[in-house]
């Protein structure tokens, strides 16, 4: 009888301590879930995100090249804006239509800053400054204006395109990493229950938070790395 109870002891030590490899196994894979799922995540503004800006810079260049037929045709800018409000593309459709509802009833160049505010590209920025100057003195050569700053667009399509690219490879290995530390770490919560262990403790699973902060900052460090910055704003709120 005391061997046999004995043994149902060592079997219930085993038990609790598979049970706390377990929960630290579980807390570990846990933790690298919310990593990744927080790395898939940024940036979480989209204007951040350099497939939205190629989307953005293109979209501007095409309204721009609107603009500019629709003015080289004798149109006066209301009525150019109103015409390429339901043609632009969809990035910034409901602005441009936004803008041609505040001009029916605000000021031209308010109207005008409002619009590039809600943009907030540089590029729009460019595109409203020349809008303005056709509003405040007269301009000869609008058209051709229009046209130089819809080509500087298009080739900052092809820049972003080319960093986005570049920045492919970077993005793999952040991945990837995730990837193989997630496997690694599952991989001795089911093969090496005991070396993990000494995280069910209060000491080490103050030191598992602090490699897991840590691996989760360098997620972050590397997908700010694959980001790109823009150039500051021509014109900003007030200016």
């Amino acid at each position: 009888m005391t061997t046999v109870s004995g043994i149902a002891r060592r079997l219930r030590g085993r038990a609790d301590k598979c049970t706390h490899s377990v929960s630290v196994g579980h807390l570990c894979a846990r933790g690298e879930g919310l990593i990744t799922k927080r790395g898939a995540s940024l940036p979480r503004n989209p204007r951040r995100d350099p497939r939205y800006q190629h989307d953005l810079v293109e979209a501007i260049a095409t309204f721009t090249e609107q603009v500019r037929d629709s003015m080289s045709g004798a149109s006066g800018l209301e009525q150019a804006l109103a015409s390429a409000a339901d043609t632009c593309p969809g990035a910034i459709r409901n602005d441009v239509r936004q803008l041609v509802a505040d001009l029916r009833y605000g000021n031209t160049e308010e109207c005008l800053r409002e619009f590039a505010d809600r943009l907030g590209h540089p590029t729009s920025d460019y595109v409203v400054a020349a809008l303005l100057t056709a509003v405040q003195n007269e301009t000869r050569d609008m058209s051709g204006l229009l046209g130089h700053l819809s080509m500087t667009a298009r080739e900052e399509c092809r820049l972003h395109l080319r960093i986005w690219v570049s920045r492919a490879r970077l993005r793999s290995s952040t991945r990837m990493v995730t990837g193989a530390v997630a496997v690694f770490a599952s991989g001795l919560v089911l093969l090496n229950p005991s070396y993990v262990a000494v995280y069910a403790t209060p000491g080490g699973a103050a030191i598992l938070c602090v490699e897991v902060l840590g691996f989760a900052w360098g997620l972050i460090l590397m997908r700010k790395m694959s980001l790109m910055n823009l150039p500051g704003r021509l014109l900003g709120s007030g200016q």
